[in-house]
């Protein structure tokens, strides 16, 4: 399945999970972004490393979709904002998809995860 048709299952609101892969051959500090149909994408590297190093650390954040965009006429590519957030901590109470956190968090990047 395509990014795109992965966006397209998505909400606002929806968990996502990151994934460290240290021994990706393009950048030791890659963070995948999984969504429950598939891979999303990539942090940026200018934001990996310093997420890389929290993720290293057993920091476990929760991440969600903060926005999505695109799927228009004038602008058919779609994209996704997310939040991470290492302030609220894992656990029985953290949000589902449908229920963000509503306090704590802040945003770690809100980048477009584009495909061509």
């Amino acid at each position: 399945m395509n990014r795109q048709n992965i966006i397209l299952r998505l909400w606002v609101r929806d968990a996502l999970c990151l994934v460290r892969e240290p021994n990706n051959p393009k950048d030791p500090y890659a963070v995948r972004v999984d969504a429950l149909p598939g891979i999303l994408g990539y942090i940026p590297a200018s934001d990996a490393q310093k997420l890389a190093a929290r993720l290293d650390a057993g920091e476990v954040p929760n991440v969600f979709v903060q926005w999505i965009a695109g799927g228009t006429h004038d602008k058919p590519t779609r994209g996704v904002g997310i939040i991470v957030d290492f302030d609220t901590p894992p656990s029985a109470n953290t949000p589902k998809p449908s229920a963000p956190p509503t306090e704590g968090f802040f945003m770690w990047i809100s980048r477009l995860f584009q495909t061509k």
